[in-house]
C-alpha cells in the first residue's frame, strides 16, 4: 500500500510540463465555478424575457432570494455538474493553449534572437491569449448551453422537480438536434478573442512590472 500511495502521489501531484498546467487549470476552473455559480444563476434568469418567467425580478437580490426560497441552496447551484465539467475542461485547455500558442507565435514572427524582445512578447501574448479564449469556449460550449438551460429553469417553474443534466441534454437534442448545443457559438468566439487577449496581456505585463 505505501508503494501504491507513493505512485498515486507522483502521478497526481508531482507533474511537470503540460500535465501540471492541465491539472492546475482544471482545479482553477472547478474552484472558480464553485464561487460563481450563484452569480451565473442570477445573471441567466435576469436575462430571460419577461414572458418566460413566473414573475419579473426587481433586483439581483430578489432573484437570488426567489431561488433560495423555492429550491434552497440547490437553486443557487443549478447546473453545477455540467458546469463543473465544462469549467474544468475549458480552463485546462485554456492554459495549455495559451502556453503553446505564445511559444509558436513568437517563433513564427521573429528570429530566435528577437523572440525575447518586448514587442514580440506583447504580440505573442495578445494573439496567444485571444486564441486560448476561443479554444476554451469551443471546447466547453455544449456543456455551457446545458448549464444555462438548467439555471434558467428556476425562474420558469415553481415545481421542485426540475430537469437534471441528462434530461436537459435530451430535451435540447430533441428540440434542435446537435446544432442546438452550438447555438450562439459564433458571437461567443468573437467576444472571447479580444477579452482573453487583454486578460492574458494584462496578466503578463503586470507580472513583469510588479
Amino acid at each position: 500500500m505505501p508503494g501504491l500511495h507513493a505512485h498515486l502521489y507522483l502521478t497526481l501531484f508531482a507533474m511537470d510540463g503540460d500535465g501540471r498546467v492541465a491539472v492546475s487549470g482544471a482545479l482553477a476552473g472547478a474552484v472558480g465555478l464553485g464561487t460563481l455559480t450563484p452569480v451565473y444563476v442570477v445573471k441567466v434568469q435576469l436575462q430571460l424575457p419577461r414572458q418566460d418567467v413566473m414573475r419579473p425580478f426587481t433586483s439581483p437580490v430578489d432573484c437570488a432570494a426567489h431561488n433560495f426560497r423555492h429550491y434552497g441552496f440547490s437553486g443557487l447551484y443549478a447546473g453545477f455538474m455540467p458546469g463543473l465539467v465544462a469549467n474544468s475542461v475549458g480552463f485546462s485547455v485554456r492554459f495549455i493553449t495559451y502556453s503553446k500558442c505564445t511559444e509558436a507565435i513568437a517563433r513564427l514572427i521573429a528570429s530566435e534572437s528577437e523572440q525575447a524582445s518586448s514587442s514580440v512578447q506583447v504580440a505573442a501574448q495578445l494573439l496567444g491569449g485571444g486564441l486560448a479564449g476561443m479554444v476554451t469556449w469551443a471546447s466547453a460550449y455544449p456543456l455551457d448551453v446545458v448549464m444555462s438551460r438548467m439555471q434558467a429553469e428556476g425562474a420558469k417553474t415553481q415545481t421542485n422537480r426540475r430537469a437534471g443534466a441528462l434530461r436537459t441534454i435530451t430535451e435540447i437534442y430533441k428540440a434542435g438536434g446537435g446544432a442546438a448545443f452550438f447555438k450562439g457559438l459564433g458571437p461567443c468566439l468573437l467576444r472571447a478573442f479580444p477579452v482573453n487577449a487583454v486578460i492574458f496581456l494584462t496578466f503578463e505585463q503586470s507580472m513583469k512590472m510588479l
